[in-house]
């Protein structure tokens, strides 16, 4: 089966997409796998996708990451004790 990539556009390999967007490829590859994330497979294991779509992926993943950080743990309160001068 011959196949034509869309001309215009600018295609990545998994472990490209995995530097731009800051994960492993091993994800980049999964999300293809389910479907989360547009590509095509070429020669049987080669995957390409639209260098669009994994910056999206990437905002996506980073305001994500934002959203679910904790609040940095608060100081410790010093506290006096009996023997600890005012």
């Amino acid at each position: 089966m011959e196949m034509s990539l869309p001309a215009g556009k600018t295609f990545v390999t998994a472990e490209q997409a995995a530097k731009i967007a800051g994960c492993t490829s091993a994800w980049i590859r999964r999300l293809l796998k389910r479907g989360d994330l547009s590509g095509t497979q070429i020669c049987g294991w080669t995957w390409v996708i639209d260098v669009d779509d994994v910056r999206a992926l990437s905002k996506k993943l980073t305001s994500r990451a934002v959203s679910n950080r904790e609040a940095p743990p608060k100081p410790a309160v010093k506290r006096r004790t009996k023997n600890t001068p005012r």
